[in-house]
């Protein structure tokens, strides 16, 4: 075993035992599920809160952990002065609403210095797990012309008007979310890609949200971001930040000092409205990465070439009909992404006006996909197709609730029901017709209770039928449900606006039954970062030896100048269990991405 390798175990031994700083509910305990990313930052786990009588997940948390040199990273002029300049962006863009529905950027819960290590820190943020858009768009298909009847799927159009909605909002959020009326400062992300974009699960914004068949896309990763402004001398800080093939023209790298050229443009929020437009065409030609590296822009400059939307090659109208993967995407679609990647800043839309003119062109390309599946056109849609349905109201948890309606048979319910049960006069009656033994088959009359169960029945049936939907997705033809019942179809979304899902459980509870999503407060327990760099520089000096602290509960803890302070470590045996199940999960992991 290497350094490094050895260095890599001791290190994942402190964050499998290394409990979430987080309320545990009595009867309740944190465990590790899985290692959901590794690479030059560190790790990153997903956590579960389990109730321990039935070993049910009732909340998860991602934990990512870093190794910086935390003299880089502290923000040293400008706003968020001596904090961690990611966790002051990523807290300042949560959104000072209530509504989890205007959150577009990743949450920050909480960020804490780890007593491990002089630099190591650990950052909380939601789980999202559809995971990034880079795995997302692969699991759409590849093409390959050795298998012409497969290939990859094109994302729908609805979808791609629903990702620019967000998207176009999170960028509105990171222009003004620290512009004050002296200063425009803006936030510009420098990597957008589409591993740095991640997604919710269908149907986790809630019934009421608008395209619940979708997932919702949210921007992350905030490590290469910078703070500028109008007249800013430093933006030169930002050419060379962005991962090779997703650079504008203005931060992409010509010489080995990464200092711009003459007729580079200072980076700016446009910037950003750039590399959405660029991930967004790319991801329409099934596109996750561009191996040449960054675009040219150099030799291109003359001419101010601006990418454009390549159709994927032809297919025959006879694969087209057995497997359809090709997409028309409007004119208004091209053009508006065509606009957001223009060589020159000053012709690009402000993170405004593209967000203005995707809100009022939204819904004319979507048909009506934004409302499939939400409650209101559920409750509509019912409506339509039974409207003497006794079961057009429900109650605040959405369970149906009937009419009042006097019983029309003879006695109360429970008479009714008893006469039922001991087959008595007025509880049933004969249809006329014979059957194969030439007696006349006797069938129930229906009564306002048997007709208002069977409705009930309905209701309930086609609510499975959306959640279905809007948990599986495309489903394989051999594998989907078909309901036989009468109108059962209408509420059924076209194939053509589904997308192909990642396997797993998604969702905590069930679509209809899960409560409204909850607005997550941020947590800091970092202080004054500059104290605790202090306090670190005269750690090092007393202790000159010292390659790292005392771990577990003789640690210390910086930020409370070198006091001691301890973490809480699992014991052995829920470690050993999360050990096993994140390499468990690991391995599983990499025996499906060679397939």
């Amino acid at each position: 075993m290497t350094d490094r390798e050895a260095r890599r175990q001791e290190r994942m031994e402190y964050e499998l035992r290394a409990l979430p700083r987080r309320p545990t509910p009595d009867g309740h305990k944190w465990m590790v599920d899985s290692i959901i990313g590794e690479g030059g930052f560190g790790r990153a786990y997903l956590w579960n809160l389990v109730r321990r009588r039935d070993q049910v997940v009732v909340d998860r948390v991602v934990i990512k952990y870093c190794e910086p040199d935390t003299h880089d990273i502290i923000a040293r002029h400008g706003p968020g002065f001596g904090e961690i300049a990611e966790v002051f962006m990523q807290r300042s863009m949560m959104h000072d609403s209530e509504d989890p529905l205007d959150d577009f950027t990743v949450s920050l819960l909480a960020a804490e210095h780890c007593s491990w290590a002089l630099d190591a820190w650990r950052f909380y943020t939601p789980y999202y797990s559809f995971g990034d858009l880079y795995k997302f768009i692969l699991k759409q298909g590849v093409e390959n012309p050795a298998t012409p009847t497969k290939g990859h799927r094109q994302v729908p159009e609805p979808f791609v008007w629903y990702l620019l909605h967000r998207l176009a909002c999170a960028a509105r959020i990171m222009d003004q979310t620290l512009a004050n009326e002296d200063m425009d400062y803006q936030i510009v992300h420098c990597d957008f890609k589409p591993a740095n974009l991640f997604l919710g699960a269908p149907g986790s914004l809630g019934s009421r949200a608008q395209f619940p068949i979708y997932p919702p896309v949210y921007v992350g990763d905030y490590g290469n971001a910078k703070i500028t402004y109008t007249g800013d001398s430093r933006r030169h800080e930002m050419v060379g930040t962005c991962t090779p093939g997703w650079s504008a023209p203005e931060i992409t790298p010509f010489t080995n000092n990464h200092m711009p050229k003459s007729w580079q443009a200072p980076a700016s929020s446009k910037t950003n409205i750039w590399q959405i437009g660029y991930v967004l065409l790319s991801i329409m030609q099934g596109k996750v990465d561009h191996p040449d590296g960054d675009i040219n822009w150099d030799t291109l400059r003359s001419i101010e070439y601006a990418p454009r939307y390549k159709p994927l090659p032809k297919r025959t109208p006879e694969l087209e009909a057995e497997n359809p993967l090709r997409v028309k995407y409007s004119t208004e679609l091209l053009d508006t992404l065509h606009a957001c990647v223009q060589f020159d800043p000053e012709k690009r839309p402000t993170p405004e006006e593209l967000h203005a003119h995707v809100s009022a062109h939204t819904l004319d390309h979507t048909d009506g996909v934004e409302d499939w599946g939400t409650y209101d056109w559920f409750q509509d849609k019912c409506e339509e197709v039974d409207p003497d349905s006794d079961l057009d109201e429900v109650d605040e948890h959405g369970h149906p609730i009937a009419r009042e309606e006097p019983f029309k048979g003879q006695g109360s319910e429970l008479l009714h029901k008893l006469m039922r049960a001991l087959h008595l006069p007025g509880a049933r009656k004969r249809s006329g017709r014979k059957g194969k033994s030439g007696k006349t088959p006797i069938v129930r009359e229906e009564t306002p209770l048997s007709r208002m169960a069977r409705r009930r029945n309905d209701y309930n049936r086609r609510k499975k039928i959306v959640a279905r939907q809007i948990k599986e997705g495309l489903e394989p033809k051999l594998n989907r449900f078909v309901s036989t019942e009468p109108n059962d179809d209408a509420f059924n979304l076209d194939d053509k606006y589904k997308l192909i899902h990642p396997r797993g459980d998604h969702l905590l509870n069930s679509y209809w039954a899960a409560p409204p999503p909850a607005k997550r407060s941020f947590t800091s327990y970092i202080d004054d970062l500059f104290s605790y760099y202090d306090t670190k520089k005269a750690f090092e000096q007393a202790h000159p030896n010292a390659f790292v602290p005392l771990t577990g509960l003789d640690s210390y803890n910086f930020r409370l100048n070198g006091q001691r302070k301890g973490e809480i470590f699992s014991d052995d045996e829920d470690y050993e269990e999360s050990l096993q199940a994140a390499l468990a999960h690991q391995r599983a992991q990499e025996a499906g991405e060679a397939d």
